[in-house]
C-alpha cells in the first residue's frame, strides 16, 4: 500500500494551489520463482504481478531425476485516479515456491503523475493567483502525461468568458477580420492560445474564469483500458479601470451652413454644449496595476459608418445616395488619433488622462434639389492594447467600450436657395442611441470613404 500526499507549493495553500482533479496511475510489478525439487514431481508455486498478468510455473526436468523452474512475469498497468489530499494504491503481487530449495522476488514500484494546466502569460498576484488582461496573450499547456503515451492522447479544451484567436486589420486598413474560438469543442493539442475580450465586475475590476482540459488516454495493449482525465485552472481576468463609469459625449446642432465651402452644407456643427461641433467624445482608460508595473497600455478610437441619405431633384423623384447600406471603415484606422496605419497605429497613453475627439458629418446641398433626407448610423469603439505580460511579449487591441449614435435630418429648401436658410433653425439632430462596455471586436470589408460623385 502507498499513499501520496498534495503539499501546495511554498507560501501558497489549497485555495490558491489546489490539489489535481486527476493522476495518472503507473504501477510497474516484476515477479520471479526459481525451485528445484528432489525429484521429478511437479514443483508447486505461483507467479503473479497482482496487475491482472500472473505465469505458470514452466517444468525442466534434470537429468539426475530432478526438476527445476526459473518463471518470471512482469508489466504495467496505466490508470486514473481523482485527486485529493490524498491518493492511496494497493497491489498485492504474489511469489511462492513450494520446494525446500527455492527463491522468490517481488518489485513493485509505483508512481502517480499529477495532471495541472499550466498557464502563461499571465501575471501573480501577491497571492498566487494567476491574473490577465483583456487582450494579453494566454497560453495553456497540460502537464503530467508520461511521454511514452503522448502519443496516443487527444485533447478537448473549454475556456470561459469572450474569447477569440486574432484580430486583423489588412495593411491598407480596408479590412477588419475576426478569428474566433475554432479551438473550443473540438479535440486538439496538449498547448492552447487564446486573448481574452471580455466584460468585468464594474466594482472589483475582476472576473475569474476557468480553463479546462478533459483528455483521453489510451495506454498500450496490454496495459489498461482507455481513461480521461480533467485539469482545470482558475484566473482573474482584470479589467481596464473607467473611473468616469462611462464615457461621456458631447452633441452639437444639425445647421445648413453657406459659409464653410463654396456650396452651402448640411452638416452637425457646434453648439454651445460643444463648441468643437458635431459629436465630442471625452474617453479615459488606464492600465491597472500590477500590469501598469510592465507598462502603461495604450487607446484609441474606431469608428464604422453606416450611410443612408437621399435627395429629391427639382423635378422627379428621390434619389438615393450610391453608398446607401455599405457601411465600413469611417475614413482612416484608427480614427483618430494619428498616425492612421494598420502597422503603428495612433492611439493615446492608458494613464487616467481625458481625451477627446469628435465628428462632424456633412452633406453639401445644392439648389438642384430641393429636399435632403439623412439618416446616418455610426459605431465608435474604445480599443485598448494592453502592455505585454512578464512572461509572454503577445497582446492584441481589443474593443472595451462602444457608442453608437447618429446624425438624421429631413429638410426641404426654403424658397429658391439653400444659402438662405435661417441660422436659428436647425436641420435635423445629432443623437447617442446608446453607449457601453462591448464584448465584439468590429469587422468591415470595405474603407468607407465620400464618393467620388459626391452622391
Amino acid at each position: 500500500t502507498t499513499t501520496y500526499t498534495w503539499h501546495a507549493d511554498p507560501g501558497l495553500t489549497d485555495a490558491t494551489d489546489p490539489p489535481p482533479v486527476s493522476v495518472i496511475v503507473s504501477e510497474t510489478c516484476y515477479v520471479n520463482v526459481q525451485g528445484t525439487s528432489a525429484t521429478t514431481a511437479p514443483v508447486a508455486g505461483i507467479c503473479d504481478t497482482g496487475l491482472g498478468v500472473s505465469a505458470p510455473l514452466t517444468q525442466l526436468h534434470m537429468p539426475n531425476g530432478q526438476s527445476y523452474v526459473n518463471t518470471a512475469c512482469t508489466t504495467t498497468r496505466y490508470t486514473v485516479a481523482t485527486g485529493g489530499k490524498t491518493v492511496t494504491l494497493t497491489c498485492s503481487p504474489r511469489a511462492q515456491c513450494l520446494v525446500p530449495y527455492a527463491a522468490t522476488y517481488v518489485r513493485y514500484k509505483p508512481a502517480i503523475s499529477p495532471i495541472t494546466v499550466r498557464l502563461t502569460g499571465t501575471t501573480k498576484d501577491t497571492a498566487g493567483s494567476d491574473n490577465i488582461l483583456v487582450g494579453q496573450g494566454c497560453k495553456s499547456q497540460l502537464d503530467g502525461i508520461p511521454t511514452n503515451l503522448l502519443g496516443s492522447t487527444t485533447y478537448y479544451w473549454t475556456v470561459t468568458g469572450n474569447t477569440f484567436q486574432s484580430w486583423t486589420v489588412s495593411a491598407d486598413s480596408t479590412r477588419a477580420t475576426l478569428v474566433g474560438d475554432y479551438y473550443v469543442g473540438r479535440p486538439y493539442d496538449a498547448t492552447e492560445h487564446w486573448y481574452w475580450n471580455d466584460t468585468v465586475d464594474p466594482q472589483t475590476k475582476t472576473k475569474s474564469e476557468t480553463v479546462s482540459c478533459t483528455a483521453t488516454v489510451t495506454p498500450p495493449t496490454g496495459q489498461g483500458a482507455p481513461f480521461a482525465i480533467t485539469a482545470t485552472k482558475n484566473i482573474l481576468l482584470t479589467g481596464i479601470v473607467q473611473p468616469r463609469g462611462s464615457v461621456s459625449t458631447a452633441l452639437g446642432r444639425v445647421q445648413i451652413n453657406s459659409a464653410i465651402s463654396t456650396f452651402p452644407s448640411l452638416y452637425a456643427g457646434p453648439s454651445p454644449a460643444n463648441p468643437k461641433g458635431g459629436i465630442r467624445w471625452y474617453a479615459q482608460t488606464k492600465t491597472p496595476a500590477p500590469f501598469s508595473n510592465v507598462g502603461t497600455g495604450a487607446w484609441n478610437f474606431v469608428q464604422i459608418w453606416n450611410p443612408n441619405r437621399w435627395r429629391t431633384p427639382n423635378t422627379g423623384a428621390e434619389q438615393p445616395s450610391s453608398i446607401n447600406g455599405l457601411g465600413g471603415l469611417d475614413t482612416t484606422y484608427p480614427y483618430e488619433p494619428a498616425p492612421y496605419s494598420a502597422t503603428s497605429p495612433g492611439s493615446y497613453p492608458a494613464d487616467n488622462l481625458v481625451h477627446d475627439n469628435g465628428d462632424s458629418p456633412g452633406n453639401k446641398v445644392y439648389d438642384l434639389y430641393k429636399n435632403y433626407r439623412i439618416a446616418d448610423t455610426f459605431n465608435t469603439y474604445i480599443m485598448y492594447l494592453p502592455p505585454p505580460s512578464p512572461t509572454v511579449n503577445d497582446v492584441q487591441w481589443v474593443a472595451i467600450y462602444k457608442i453608437d449614435w447618429n446624425w438624421s435630418a429631413n429638410v426641404n429648401r426654403p424658397g429658391t436657395s439653400w444659402a438662405s436658410w435661417p441660422d436659428a433653425t436647425d436641420a435635423g439632430a445629432i443623437a447617442t442611441t446608446s453607449s457601453g462596455p462591448v464584448t465584439l471586436q468590429p469587422e468591415w470589408s470595405r474603407l468607407r470613404l465620400p464618393p467620388a460623385s459626391g452622391w
